[in-house]
């Protein structure tokens, strides 16, 4: 039981830690994309 709970946690600070890096990639895309149009930053 502990040991499952151990992998849970692991598995879901992966999970944000992959959201986190997807969100930052889409960010930095946006970004890309914005600068020929007014300036407007979102993050999700």
């Amino acid at each position: 039981m502990l040991y499952n709970k151990i992998i849970y946690k692991f598995i879901k600070r992966a999970n944000v830690q992959k959201k986190t890096i997807q969100n930052t990639i889409f960010v930095k895309k946006d970004f890309l994309s914005q600068k020929r149009k007014p300036f407007s930053m979102h993050i999700i």
